[in-house]
């Protein structure tokens, strides 16, 4: 079956892609993220968009 065309149009599924998720869900501006060194040489992702908003959040730990 050679020259079979995909039902999917993939220019406009990647563009899709593209344009999902460039906002923050905690603070609303474009993300941005940083490997953090704390601690003993451990990492950590830290959200820069959130700290420079000034928005307090606790990731990978549950609310309660």
């Amino acid at each position: 079956m050679a020259g079979k065309m995909s039902k999917t149009n993939v220019a406009a599924r990647a563009e899709q892609r593209a344009n999902v998720n460039k906002t923050c869900r905690f603070c609303g501006q474009e993300i941005e993220v940083a490997l953090v060194v704390v601690g003993r040489g451990k990492t950590r992702m830290v959200r820069l968009c959130c700290e420079r908003a000034g928005v307090a959040q606790d990731q990978g730990q549950a609310a309660g």
